[in-house]
C-alpha cells in the first residue's frame, strides 16, 4: 500500500494544488521520493474516483463461465489489472472511454506536478456524468505487481498497455447496448485506441478525440480530431487540417505544453461529442462543425471568423454562417 499523502507531509489545497506542510509547492529532491509521492497521489486519485464520483474498480480478467472453466477462474480480482467504471455505465445511452498516456501515470491521472484540474481526468469524468453518460477509465500503465519476495510479476491480460486496453474493451465494451461511444486518448493513449480499432469492428464509436497524440487505426464510422500542441498563424486560412487518412483532422490544442493539452481542449472535446452528427451532414456543415470545435479550445489561437472563412472556402459555399455562442475566455492569445 502506498504511503498516504498526509503521511508524506503533502495535501491538496482548495485550488487543487499540491502543497507541503509549510504550504509550499512540491520541490524535486530525489527520484525515489518523487516516485513515492507519485504512488501516494495515485492512491488519492483512486479514492476520489471511488468516493467523489462513485466509480468502481472492474478487474480486467476473463469472464467466469461454468461451461468453459479456465485456469484463471480461481484467481482473485486483485491478481489482475483494473479499470474504473461510473455507476450503471452499461445502462447509459452514451459511453465515454478515457485513456491516459504512458509513464508513471495511472487511471484518472495525467500529470502529478500540477493542480487537480490540469493534472487529472476529473474534468472529463464530471462533464460526462453531468450529461448522464457512462464513463470507463482505462489504467493502461498498471502492468505488474510486486510479490512478497520483491519480484515484479506481470499482470495477466494487462502486461502491456495495448493488451490492457484491448482486453478491457473486449470484456466491458464489446457487444454493449450504447447508442454511441466516444474515446478521449492522451499522448500514447492514441496507440491503444488505434490497436483497438484495428482489432474490433466497433461501429458505435463516433468520435476519437486525441490530445497531442496520434492515430493509425481503422477509423470505421468515426472521425478523429487531434488537438496538437502546435500554433497556426492568425493570418492563416487553415484553421484545421487533414491528418493521416480520411476523416482525420488536427487543430491547435490551445497550449504548447503537452501535459496541459487535455485540460485545454475539454470544452471543444465535449462539443464534438455532443454534436458529432453535424460532421456527417452536408459538406458545408462538416467544416462549420470543425470550426465550432476549434473555437472552443481554451486560448483558441485563431479567431473563429478565420475558421469559418476556411469552412466556406473548403465547402465552396458563399453563405456567411454565424458561429454559435462560445465560452468566454479571459485571454485568446496562444500560450
Amino acid at each position: 500500500m502506498a504511503a498516504a499523502l498526509d503521511e508524506m507531509g503533502y495535501y491538496f489545497n482548495e485550488r487543487g494544488e499540491l502543497r507541503d506542510k509549510e504550504h509550499e509547492a512540491f520541490k524535486f529532491t530525489t527520484q525515489a521520493q518523487y516516485e513515492k509521492l507519485g504512488d501516494a497521489i495515485t492512491e488519492y486519485l483512486y479514492e476520489q474516483m471511488e468516493g467523489r464520483f462513485g466509480m468502481e474498480r472492474l478487474a480486467v480478467r476473463p469472464e467466469i463461465d461454468e461451461n468453459e472453466p479456465s485456469d484463471y477462474d480461481q484467481y482473485p480480482d486483485e491478481s489482475f489489472g483494473f479499470i474504473f467504471a461510473s455507476p450503471d455505465y452499461f445502462r447509459k445511452r452514451v459511453l465515454v472511454v478515457l485513456i491516459h498516456g504512458s509513464g508513471a501515470v495511472r487511471a484518472g491521472q495525467l500529470i502529478i506536478n500540477e493542480n487537480i484540474d490540469e493534472g487529472s481526468q476529473f474534468g472529463y469524468i464530471q462533464n460526462a456524468i453531468d450529461r448522464d453518460w457512462g464513463v470507463l477509465v482505462f489504467n493502461t500503465n498498471d502492468n505488474c505487481r510486486t510479490n512478497a519476495d520483491g519480484q515484479r510479476i506481470s499482470l495477466p491480460f494487462s502486461n502491456t498497455p495495448n493488451k490492457h486496453s484491448l482486453n478491457a474493451w473486449k470484456r466491458y465494451i464489446q457487444g454493449g447496448h450504447w447508442d454511441e461511444i466516444h474515446v478521449v486518448a492522451h499522448s500514447a493513449g492514441g496507440s491503444n485506441i488505434s490497436n483497438i480499432m484495428d482489432d474490433q469492428r466497433e461501429d458505435k464509436v463516433k468520435t476519437i478525440l486525441l490530445t497531442d497524440s496520434w492515430f493509425s487505426g481503422n477509423i470505421r464510422s468515426a472521425f478523429a480530431i487531434n488537438f496538437k500542441c502546435s500554433v497556426i498563424s492568425p493570418n492563416s486560412t487553415t484553421g484545421f487540417a487533414r491528418e493521416g487518412g480520411r476523416d482525420q483532422f488536427w487543430m491547435p490544442a490551445g497550449t504548447l505544453d503537452h501535459d496541459r493539452s487535455s485540460a485545454s481542449c475539454i470544452d471543444a472535446a465535449f462539443y464534438a461529442m455532443e454534436n458529432w452528427r453535424d460532421y456527417h451532414s452536408e459538406r458545408v456543415a462538416k467544416y462549420i462543425f470543425l470550426a465550432e470545435v476549434a473555437n472552443r479550445v481554451r486560448n483558441g489561437s485563431v479567431p473563429s471568423e478565420i475558421y469559418l472563412r476556411n469552412a466556406r472556402r473548403k465547402s465552396g459555399s458563399q453563405r456567411n454562417p454565424e458561429p454559435s455562442p462560445s465560452p468566454e475566455y479571459p485571454d485568446r492569445d496562444s500560450d
